[in-house]
């Protein structure tokens, strides 16, 4: 199966922006989305 590309994120960019941009493309069917719990996660620094 060839697959293309679903997003860019242009360097820089902010964590809170590849945190919801994983949400979203996770959320697609085929996306891998779990249905556990959402992870806390924080900018390194």
């Amino acid at each position: 199966m060839v697959r293309g590309v679903d997003a860019f994120l242009a360097k820089p960019f902010e964590p809170a922006e590849m945190v919801r941009l994983v949400r979203r493309l996770a959320g697609r069917p085929g996306g891998g989305g779990s249905g556990d719990p959402e992870p806390v996660v924080r900018p390194a620094g």
